[in-house]
């Protein structure tokens, strides 16, 4: 069981880390981990912070799902842009 100051650090730390994530889109993770370390151990700040993370994304998928536009990001002129960034990002090996 928590202490009342393990938990308050706790609950801190993942609503920093949800202000991040709702700033700049990723985040939480980075901000809420060394946290939760200092409270719980590894195996167990990584199930909590990553089910935060899961229901976090998927309530924003959620809300802004009626403003995406499908039929265009699947155009042929979309995925000829998509492969060539992913061409330029994976790391090549030269024989």
């Amino acid at each position: 069981m928590l202490a009342g100051w393990e938990l308050a650090l706790g609950l801190a730390a993942m609503f920093f880390g949800a202000i991040v994530l709702g700033t700049i889109s990723f985040g939480l993770g980075t901000v809420a981990m060394p946290f939760m370390l200092f409270i719980l151990p590894p195996r167990d700040a990584v199930v909590i912070v990553n089910a935060v993370v899961v229901l976090t994304t998927g309530l924003t998928v959620v809300q802004t799902w009626r403003h995406l536009n499908l039929r265009e990001s699947w155009s042929p002129a979309c995925l000829r842009s998509h492969w060539a960034c992913s061409c330029c990002t994976v790391p090549m090996q030269w024989h």
